[in-house]
């Protein structure tokens, strides 16, 4: 059964909304009809919806929807509230008391709260009030449905920050079935009592950074007080920029220099001179002599002025009532009194005009940078990126994403940051929300003769001034341009955007762009092109501009943009009735795909080519079967799993064969060359790299660089650095670097990283150090987090072999999770070995032998060049934990990995540990003779000792672990 509203009205059109979902349902509701008269179970229900309507709608929802015991609610229409979420929790809380308190009891409900995007309708006698339709929806009934008798289950993204006003339950992820990713879910067992920054402060305070201006211009505010003079300030920002938390700093130091402090916070729910009366209770300690009036009001705070310096504080003032305002007027001619009153504002919201205004800016590239990495553990320089691109600087929005990331959201946002957005859009008059809407569908970066061209609106017009006012767009860095102040925003109000009317904006809007490239003469903007083409639904044209825009970016090494333009491209063809020409087209651009991530792969990438496989295999095509398989072996060599690269390559061999194509068996012979030498099975692999490297010698050309000859040489060079062969090694890697020299591709990462590697097994640190450097700087331009890792490990590695610190140690830690972030596997046993032997070496003994276990684990994936590290390490432990007979064991496996990949600085640095554990266990005999057999081993290979890593190894455990 379903309850309508009052009235029919018109129809009206469908919104897109961000909207907060409670879902409650009566407990054991077939028991309890069971047990009543049918009329006692009417009359029951009936006194549920009663309080159903009464506990929404006096936090500000609406009921939806009620079916028999059950009811759907909704929080954000026709007004979004920041503030939507909480009191969707809140009217959960009060609903669930009023029931249990309920006569002919004891009853109790079960609810669920989500909050997000869904599409909201004007409903019907049978679909109720609204029918709201989307996965919020969705997920809110779900949640409601796994809540037990009782309980009450909240997304923690419904909450964002406000979660800590509500005593929970530990955090818990839930799966909740299809194709949706798990939810984290909190139980909301009740409110906490006090106001909301006090509550706040038990999940901690986001660090305080920066604010070296802002803090100095307080600070003589705060003396001024001292002195005994009234002072009144104004922090004004937009939401969330870290006002409140500005104002907390302040107020630590007040009290820390003797000042009393009294707080009132504004809420435009709450009956009227609520900060002021709030101030009071804290002045007087009671509520029973409250004074009368402005004049009494006055009286108090002169009075606990004359006991010593007074800070009051008044959080959100721009949602102060008019009485509030009245009465903090009496005190603007107070001066000589040791008084701050220190208040928060939004920019146009209300600004006090006695006071003196602090504007605060959000934060910088640098200052979001370092908040970054103390809210997330060893966050890589990417997501810093995305952090600042997302977040423009705003602190709440910066903490927010954080959380999301480490959440496992991959820093997407969350509902609650989308509410707050939509309460701000809607906010607007109507033609200043019309206007944002359609600048978001362009862009986050709005070109102005674009935004005039599609809503008549140009830079000067004096709604587009508004919105910059307004903190939603402003002038861009460049003349001409304007854009979003925060990614998040530009996705939130794109997001409110309805369907249809987004699909022909951007059809008009790709119009305009290739208009304005042909009167202009200039390149046609074809990434531009692509996306507004796509999201318009014109699969054709995203297909065509997507697989230029891919050319152009591969062009330049772009490389991540070039695979995501070639994506969309290969998207878009899947969208098109099937036919052999789009099947041909799609391997044609494939391959492409498969260059531009040859020295970058992802898992994600494998479905591409077996779905290339399929196609071609439809049409007979069986060139380009064999393409899709030397492809697919790229991509499993780069993820670090060359015996099935290996195997794929084979395959794609044979195949080339069957159809004689000469070109594919020369690539694919090149391959198998550089899996081999992962494999660190150099006897196949030398033969097979000297034949790539002659053929391609003699095919150079100067019109693009010889990534494929620079790398074979590379993968040549670092092959026989492993077997000592060091003055061939640096013949290579000297022809390989000046045939890329420059090319800022990340081909020439790889060359860099497997020199300075090969610099590492020489003992030559320092120049291990500007090699990495070179190629972390390379990786960083072409966006490659896996090469970034590398470069920072190494660079780390080898910083701790010139002086072991525990800095080094934590700075090779954290690059080797940003490599374990990034999915690949290639050479990370080197890594895991390093870690070992640095663990060891700093007497953490445990952490050092699961990172030897990692190690060990890689080599079984064929991936052996830190086994033997690994191996050291742990006979290392072992002698330093006593176990003389382990420690052996583990000696003699490190010599034999070593010798199986041919690798005689690798035994040498073993004879080198045999001999440290036996002088260490007392035999010196023993100790003298590996020690000389060591000296001469590294003799053999030039090595210098004292530079040498293999010194480093050798050091002996400090005793405190033995």
């Amino acid at each position: 059964m379903s309850e309508a509203g009052s009235g029919p009205a018109p129809a009206a059109p469908p919104r897109r909304r961000q909207l907060a979902i409670l879902f409650s349902d009566l407990s054991e509701s077939t028991r309890i009809a069971g047990r009543l008269d049918p009329e006692d179970y009417a009359e029951l229900l009936a006194r549920l919806r009663q309080e159903y309507h009464r506990a929404v709608e006096a936090h500000g929802g609406a009921v939806a929807q009620i079916s028999g015991d059950g009811m759907l609610a909704i929080f954000g229409h026709p007004e979004a509230r920041e503030d939507d979420g909480r009191r969707a929790v809140e009217a959960a809380l009060a609903l669930h008391a009023a029931v249990e308190a309920m006569a002919g009891g004891p009853f109790r409900l079960h609810s669920g709260v989500h909050s997000g995007l869904v599409l909201l309708h004007e409903g019907d006698t049978v679909r109720g009030r609204f029918e709201v339709t989307g996965n919020a929806t969705n997920i809110a009934a779900k949640l409601c449905g796994l809540a037990e008798a009782g309980q009450i289950l909240v997304s923690e993204a419904t909450l964002g920050p406000e979660r800590h006003l509500f005593e929970t339950s530990e955090r818990s992820r839930l799966t909740l079935g299809g194709k949706e990713e798990p939810v984290t879910v909190l139980a909301v067992h009740g409110a906490v009592a006090g106001r909301r920054f006090t509550s706040s402060v038990r999940g901690g305070l986001t660090p305080f950074i920066g604010r070296g201006r802002e803090l100095a211009g307080l600070g003589h505010a705060l003396g001024d007080m001292l002195a005994g003079n009234a002072r009144f300030v104004e922090i004004e920002g937009p939401a969330g920029v870290g006002k409140t938390r500005l104002a907390e700093e302040v107020i630590g130091r007040a009290l820390a220099r003797g000042a009393t402090v009294h707080r009132g916070e504004c809420d435009p729910a709450a009956a009227p001179l609520q900060p002021i009366l709030q101030i009071l209770r804290s002045l007087l300690g009671n509520d029973d002599a409250l004074p009368a009036g402005a004049a009494g009001w006055r009286a108090a705070v002169e009075e606990a002025g004359r006991q010593g310096p007074l800070l009051l504080f008044l959080d959100d003032w721009h949602l102060a009532d008019d009485a509030s305002r009245e009465m903090l007027g009496v005190l603007h001619d107070l001066e000589r009194l040791p008084l701050l009153v220190l208040a928060t504002s939004r920019p146009g919201e209300g600004r006090i005009s006695a006071f003196d205004v602090l504007p605060l800016a959000p934060f910088d590239a640098d200052e979001t940078r370092e908040a970054v990495t103390r809210l997330l553990a060893a966050p890589d320089p990417f997501v810093i990126g995305k952090v600042l691109h997302s977040s423009g600087g705003n602190a709440l929005f910066i903490e927010e994403l954080c959380h999301s990331i480490a959440d496992g959201r991959m820093g997407d946002g969350t509902p609650w940051l989308a509410a707050l957005i939509e309460a701000r859009l809607s906010r607007l008059p109507a033609a200043e929300a019309a206007l944002v809407r359609q600048a978001a569908v362009i862009g986050t970066l709005v070109p102005a003769w674009l935004l005039e061209a599609i809503t008549g609106h140009g830079e000067a017009d004096p709604l587009v001034s508004a919105l910059a006012r307004q903190d939603f767009i402003f002038p861009g860095e460049r003349e001409g341009m304007l854009r979003f102040k925060h990614g998040i925003t530009r996705e939130a109000v794109y997001e409110s955007v309805r369907l249809k009317e987004r699909r022909v904006l951007h059809g008009r809007i790709a119009e305009a762009l290739l208009g304005r490239a042909r009167e202009t003469g200039e390149e046609e903007p074809h990434e531009a092109l692509a996306y507004h083409y796509g999201a318009g639904e014109d699969w054709p044209a995203t297909a065509r501009h997507a697989e230029l825009a891919g050319d152009k970016a591969a062009a330049v090494s772009a490389l991540d943009r070039a695979q995501a333009q070639y994506r969309a491209a290969l998207a878009a063809l899947d969208r098109l009735p099937p036919s052999n020409e789009i099947a041909y087209r799609w391997g044609r651009i494939a391959q492409r795909f498969g260059r531009s991530g040859v020295f970058d792969p992802a898992r994600d990438q494998i479905p591409v080519f077996d779905r290339a496989v399929e196609l071609a295999a439809g049409r007979g095509d069986e060139a380009a079967m064999a393409w899709a398989r030397y492809w697919l072996g790229y991509i499993y060599y780069g993820l670090g799993e060359p015996d099935t690269a290996i195997r794929r390559w084979q395959q794609a061999l044979a195949d080339a064969a069957l159809v004689n194509d000469q070109r594919l068996i020369s690539e694919t012979r090149v391959a198998l060359g550089q899996g081999h030498a992962a494999a660190c099975d150099y006897e196949q692999a030398l033969p097979l790299l000297d034949e790539a490297i002659e053929a391609k010698r003699a095919h150079l050309s100067p019109e693009r660089p010889p990534i494929i000859f620079a790398y074979s040489l590379s993968c040549k060079g670092f092959a026989l650095g492993d077997m000592g062969r060091f003055d061939e090694a640096h013949a290579c890697f000297a022809e390989a670097m000046a045939a890329i020299k420059g090319a800022r591709h990340e081909g020439e990462v790889s060359v860099l990283n497997q020199y300075a590697v090969v610099h590492l097994w020489q003992g030559r640190p320092e120049e291990a150090v500007a090699l990495a450097q070179a190629g972390a700087a390379v990786a960083e331009r072409v966006h490659s987090l896996y090469s970034h890792a590398m470069s920072r490990s190494i660079i780390a590695y080898a910083q701790w072999v010139i002086a072991p610190d525990p800095e080094r140690a934590d700075a090779l830690l954290e690059t080797t999770k940003w490599l374990e972030a990034s999915g690949r596997g290639q050479f990370t046993s080197l890594n895991h070995g390093w870690l070992s032997q640095v663990m060891v070496a700093s007497g953490r003994i445990a952490e050092g032998r699961a990172y030897a276990a990692r190690a060990l684990n890689r080599a079984r994936k064929h991936d052996r060049l830190g086994e033997a590290v690994a191996l050291r390490a742990m006979a290392q432990a072992s002698a330093a934990l006593g176990w003389r007979k382990p420690a052996v064991h583990y000696l003699a496996l490190a010599y034999a990995a070593g010798r199986a990949r041919k690798a005689p600085h690798e035994e040498a640095a073993t004879r080198l540990c045999e001999a440290e554990i036996a002088a260490a266990c007392g035999d010196a005999a023993a100790a003298d003779a590996a020690r000389a057999e060591a000296m001469r081993g590294y003799a053999a290979l030039g090595i210098q000792l004292a530079a040498s890593p293999a010194a480093i190894l050798a050091r002996p455990v400090p005793p405190s672990t033995r």
